[in-house]
């Protein structure tokens, strides 16, 4: 399967400058316009499964939603790429966490992404540390019910 590198060579749309994995650069400054992103709710069950490459959690319940710029989202699920999928100062981190959210008709997404670091041992958030624990319990063929 072609990695992030070949995505344009077999999908032209992916080979823009505002593509997907994206390098964030800290050194460059600039201006960057405000925006307004809110979460409000608790998402707590989560059905987990394990794709060939990542781990996604559908939500099952709750009434997790953020809003950003006026419009409102619900959250739909996440997932985590390891390494991250995107990059800081050109380097991956250990991963990322991807938290998608749709508007209501499902028109639009809003994909929220936090970097991971692996941290001493015994400094785990303690939500990061149910969904790892969640993870362990899950197969390729068996999904899990789990409620962080």
């Amino acid at each position: 399967m072609a990695g992030p590198a070949q995505w344009a060579d077999h999908f032209p749309t992916c080979g823009g400058s505002r593509q997907s994995p994206i390098d964030i650069t800290t050194t460059t400054g600039g201006n960057v316009a405000t925006r307004s992103l809110k979460f409000r709710g608790e998402c707590a069950n989560f059905n987990l499964t394990q794709a060939t490459d990542t781990f996604m959690a559908s939500v099952v319940g709750g009434s997790c939603a953020a809003s950003a710029n006026g419009a409102s989202y619900s959250i739909t699920q996440f997932h985590i790429h390891a390494p991250s999928e995107h990059t800081l100062d050109g380097k991956p981190l250990d991963g990322e966490v991807h938290f998608v959210h749709s508007n209501a008709d499902g028109s639009a997404l809003m994909v929220v992404g936090v970097f991971l670091q692996v941290a001493n041992a015994g400094t785990t958030d303690p939500w990061m540390g149910s969904v790892l624990d969640g993870m362990e319990a899950v197969t390729p063929a068996a999904a899990t019910t789990m409620n962080v």
